[in-house]
């Protein structure tokens, strides 16, 4: 996600189709070196049930 999308703008957006599962997490960019794991990535995971 764009980091002006704040996780309670997504979790607003997503509670109106549905229940949210999980809480939003962050992830981490995928680096190897030590020097950059603290690099998160602009991605975001949730798990959301739709209504039928």
């Amino acid at each position: 996600m764009p980091p002006m999308v704040t996780n309670e703008m997504l979790t607003q957006a997503l509670s109106r189709h549905g229940k949210i599962v999980t809480p939003i997490k962050k992830l981490s960019g995928g680096f190897q070196s030590p020097l950059l794991k603290h690099v998160m990535s602009f991605r975001s995971q949730v798990s959301h049930d739709f209504k039928r």
